[in-house]
């Protein structure tokens, strides 16, 4: 796992993946904070790939799904890692030969 964490290749891929989930999280924020003015009982909530906050509601409740949080965390950590190899494994001089 050393040898993996310094290729820089694999780094670069890790931070991409990364920055791939952020942006996803982001999106759909953005996409779900749309409520009408009128609108007295709006409820909404947001995260990829699963809900990680809701808020929203005729009482007006704010929270924060914890599960969900870890769950993104573990599937943005996850999805790096998988990004990071598949971009070390192309980057890798015995596979460009047979390229």
């Amino acid at each position: 796992m050393k040898n993996l964490i310094q290729n820089k290749a694999f780094v670069e891929g890790f931070i991409l993946g990364l920055s791939i989930s952020i942006i996803f999280n982001f999106i759909s924020y953005l996409l779900n904070n749309i409520c009408s003015v009128k609108t007295s009982d709006c409820g909404w909530s947001f995260g990829f790939p699963v809900n990680l906050y809701v808020e929203g509601g005729f009482l007006s409740f704010k929270e924060i799904i914890w599960v969900g949080l870890f769950t993104d965390i573990l599937f943005a950590f996850t999805f790096s890692i998988l990004i990071g190899s598949i971009v070390k494994a192309f980057s890798s001089s015995k596979l460009r030969n047979y390229l």
